[in-house]
């Protein structure tokens, strides 16, 4: 009985993902694990060989992390793709290995993606899908309406499980749609070592996980290392941080340092930051424990939480005058209040949304000082997609940048752009001119074409 449940089951689970198809003719089916352009987002070790495509730490690391933290890191949590379509419609078809949901946590939250789609002019939008759980999971994003002032379609953003592993994947769209995965950025990214709630507990859909409504807000790439239970600001996890060229790193484990682990914060503390340093001069956000917000009914949570809060606020206080670009951010900085939890540990999406606006206000004074004044908020566009991608031109630039280190960088919007120099564009109207120009310097043309202030940010 139970198998040809299961049949059917599988069964149902591909006629749903498949409904679309028969509106629209053929699907075609993109594979992002097969893809040359390695564009699965959010891991930090995208260069090395991974013999699950959908794991957030590389294979050597299995001889060096504890057992538990190596399974946890075969969860999603934090990884994303991003494509470009302008399909009417689009299906999301996978398979996962783990439980689709936890008692505090659904499917949607633990098993399912959640997608987003950036218009021409940077603005984002979440898209509704239609969802079926079996043996092989399907989303369906129908009848999508595109504003855009051309006909290539949107940006969008996949994020994936958060508290499953991903099998294999594919992302379907009708036949004749556009379709292209962005490569693998080469931006500096966040690097999160963390929690379950760091992990995305208990958001009910990944786009929800704080560090994803971060990575969306701020438009960075983010590493997620948040494990469930385990961030116990282990050595062997901060040799991998070390290893990662992150723009900024964030130190959140005090949940998993109460009760007996509170006397060892500030050893491992020091000793953690001690690794990055000899390879990072980033900045280092450590970051205190949110509280258990029953506490105000119970005094013996509210010390707990308070004596690794004391004992971090410790370690910062030492190794503050000795260590650059150290900064913190309170339990009072976050802000939870009574509905900010699912269970009085993990956050609820209220929460999470706390979380996240506590984050990006202390990430923008560290990274972007001085964009507040000017009123902007920094994003990317694709109004000339006719004649070019924005986000393929801005990783051109980034290589560009990198192999030759510019003494001179020329900005401007399509008058620059097809003017003349490097990164190469093969509609360049006046290279001539541009090489004479800048003779005997190194030039970087970060022109780009249609683009605005709030885009040059």
């Amino acid at each position: 009985m139970k198998i040809h449940q299961a049949l059917s089951l599988a069964a149902l689970g591909l006629t749903l993902c498949a409904w679309p198809a028969s509106l629209h003719g053929q699907t075609v089916w993109h594979d992002p694990a097969a893809d040359p352009h390695q564009p699965i987002q959010g891991t930090g070790w995208a260069q090395e060989a991974l013999s699950g495509s959908y794991q957030r730490l590389p294979d050597r690391a299995e001889k060096t992390v504890r057992k538990q933290v190596w399974d946890l890191s075969q969860d999603c949590a934090g990884m994303y793709l991003k494509f470009h379509t302008n399909a009417t419609s689009i299906q999301v078809r996978y398979q996962v290995s783990g439980a689709l949901s936890l008692p505090h946590m659904p499917a949607t939250g633990v098993s399912g993606v959640d997608l987003y789609a950036t218009d021409c002019n940077g603005r984002q939008y979440w898209c509704a899908p239609q969802f079926q759980f079996g043996d092989t999971i399907c989303y369906t994003y129908p009848r999508l309406t595109y504003r855009n002032n051309h006909g290539k379609g949107n940006e969008y953003t996949l994020y994936l499980p958060l508290y499953n592993h991903v099998r294999w994947l594919q992302i379907g769209t009708p036949e004749g749609s556009l379709f292209g995965f962005l490569r693998h950025t080469r931006e500096k990214p966040v690097v999160i070592y963390g929690t379950s709630i760091a992990q995305g507990a208990c958001a009910s859909r990944p786009g929800m996980a704080w560090s994803n409504i971060l990575q969306r807000e701020l438009d960075l790439p983010v590493v997620n290392l948040g494990f469930s239970g385990n961030g116990q600001l282990e050595e062997a996890v901060f040799n991998l941080l070390a290893e990662t060229d992150a723009a900024l790193y964030v130190i959140d484990c005090m949940p998993n340092m109460t009760g007996n682990r509170t006397a060892q914060i500030q050893e491992r503390l020091e000793k953690g930051i001690g690794i990055i340093r000899k390879k990072s001069s980033a900045p280092i956000l450590l970051v205190e424990h949110d509280g258990y917000m029953g506490y105000h009914t119970s005094g013996a949570q509210e010390e707990s939480f308070r004596a690794t809060n004391r004992e971090l606020r410790a370690a910062f206080s030492r190794l503050q005058p000795h260590v650059e670009n150290l900064h913190y951010l309170s339990f009072e900085e976050i802000g939870l209040d009574m509905d900010s939890q699912v269970d009085g540990t993990h956050a609820s999406d209220w929460g999470m949304r706390q979380y996240a606006t506590a984050y990006g206000k202390k990430i923008a004074q560290l990274l972007f000082a001085g964009l507040d004044s000017t009123g902007l908020a920094a994003c990317r566009q694709h109004r000339d997609a006719d004649t070019y991608q924005w986000s393929e031109r801005h990783e051109d630039v980034l290589a560009y940048n990198a192999r030759t280190k510019p003494d001179i960088v020329m900005m401007g919007n399509s008058i620059t752009h097809f003017w003349g120099g490097q990164p190469y564009e093969p509609r360049r109207v006046a290279d001539d001119v541009w090489q004479k120009l800048f003779e005997g310097h190194r030039v970087a043309n970060l022109g780009f074409g249609w683009d605005r202030l709030e885009n040059m940010a």
